[in-house]
């Protein structure tokens, strides 16, 4: 999160009537300040927003139950020590732990990878790259299969290899359903980064508002 800068005359002179109606007044209005702009990022829809600029949204939910904010709890009257933290929820999922890589870049490890040839994908919801995973496509379906050939049906059989998970049927072509991979390199694109910037362009705001709770007026 940015930093709450009082460097103005206006949030100057706010803060000296802070400071003189009690000591709390200042730690309690930084902290709720902090807080909204946490807040904000998050129900916001700041980082909603910035997901849906930056990727390919096959699920609206997904941005939505991967984050949260953790707001600065009043524990302490040092007002340099206190943060407010939004960002992807560590440990939720290993989609999530991947999109928190993004904001930096690097290489992740990953077992296996929905086939695409860059438009179509033949385990997506009408082939197309866009949607989700059809449910009868599910890796967890395929996660215990042994290497070889299996049955599916009169007509169908999965072939896993240590390369692929291909979908054989009568009278079409194969189907490559998942391709597995050591690493994927990804790439440096952040959307909790840019968020918080736009959140820091309201801190002024939000601690006038903090402040005026405070003195009643």
């Amino acid at each position: 999160m940015p930093q709450l800068n009082v460097d103005s005359k206006e949030l100057k002179l706010y803060l000296l009537k802070l400071e003189r109606l009690s000591e709390y007044a200042v730690p309690v209005t930084v902290r709720n300040t902090l807080n909204r702009a946490a807040k904000e990022m998050k129900s916001g829809g700041l980082m909603q927003k910035q997901f849906e600029d930056n990727f390919t949204i096959r699920r609206k939910s997904f941005i939505k139950s991967h984050t949260g904010y953790k707001p600065e709890s009043f524990s302490q009257l040092n007002i340099n020590s206190m943060k407010a933290d939004a960002g992807v929820i560590k440990g939720k999922s290993r989609a999530g732990d991947d999109l928190e890589k993004q904001e930096i870049g690097g290489s992740v490890k990953r077992r296996q990878v929905p086939y695409s040839d860059g438009s179509s994908s033949t385990a997506r919801i009408g082939n197309s790259f866009s949607k989700k995973i059809q449910s009868k496509f599910y890796f967890r379906k395929y996660k215990n299969l042994k290497l070889g050939s299996h049955k599916i049906g009169d007509n169908a059989k999965i072939v896993k290899t240590n390369k692929s998970i291909k979908l054989y049927s009568k009278n079409k072509e194969p189907r490559t359903l998942y391709i597995f991979r050591v690493s994927a390199t990804i790439k440096k694109d952040p959307f909790v980064k840019p968020s918080g910037l736009q959140a820091a362009k309201k801190l002024n705001y939000f601690f006038i508002q903090e402040a005026k709770k405070r003195l009643k007026i």
